[in-house]
């Protein structure tokens, strides 16, 4: 699992210039990613999340594991660190895009004579084994975005910016669509830069699922003051 945990640091594109502190990313659209793949072979929370704390607990009153199936959001409860048949057949089967949820409600093993009960809640982002690629790979999608948005906006401006997003989608043909802005930049033309260059991008290759089928994949556009890695 230590392949899901930390494929964020390959998957992510960013860079840090043209303004102090100021960047872009443009990044699937997820916080903490596991691949699809891994979720064949999960059995433990361990597994879902490698710093799951299990020396922490003394004893488990709930773990609930919520998981979207076929656009179903499902919610179903187990005893322990170890997943139920049940909670393992819905992870293998949630939807990509989507996230699994997970609520542990535990007593700590630091405060076992006050019976005082505490709650873990964690999230990941269910991933494509293969994401979807701007054409000529990442060097290239930099550039384009270099281009046409960074070089276009003043250091001033930048500087003003505490972040901007735009969403869009890669479709199973590799089509850029259903784009729209989802935090302004509260400035009309970085605003119009952002859609534009998005708009206008050439088709992608499209993401993989682990059969070789093409799949639609979200991602996320942003610029602004502490935007990057």
């Amino acid at each position: 699992m230590k392949k899901s945990i930390g494929i964020c640091y390959f998957l992510l594109v960013c860079v840090l210039a043209f303004a102090q502190n100021t960047g872009f990313s443009l990044r699937g659209n997820y916080k903490k990613p596991i691949l699809k793949e891994d979720l064949k072979t999960v059995k433990t929370l361990n597994d879902i999340n490698a710093g799951f704390p299990s020396s922490w607990i003394a004893s488990y009153e709930s773990t609930v594991v919520a998981a979207t199936s076929n656009g179903q959001l499902i919610e179903i409860e187990g005893k322990n660190a170890n997943l139920s048949p049940k909670q393992i057949s819905l992870l293998q089967k949630a939807d990509i895009g989507t996230p699994i949820i997970v609520d542990v409600k535990y007593q700590p093993t630091h405060l076992t004579a006050t019976g005082e009960i505490r709650t873990i809640h964690f999230e990941y982002d269910v991933i494509p084994n293969t994401e979807a690629q701007f054409p000529s790979g990442d060097a290239a999608m930099k550039a384009y975005i270099k281009e046409k948005v960074m070089a276009e906006i003043s250091d001033a401006t930048l500087k003003t910016i505490n972040r901007a997003a735009i969403l869009f989608s890669v479709s199973e043909q590799g089509k850029v669509q259903n784009i729209k802005i989802s935090e302004s930049s509260e400035n009309e033309k970085v605003d119009q830069l952002m859609l534009q260059a998005i708009q206008q991008m050439p088709d992608w290759t499209p993401a993989y699922d682990a059969k070789g089928n093409a799949i639609r994949q979200e991602f996320e556009f942003s610029i602004g003051l502490w935007v990057g890695c």
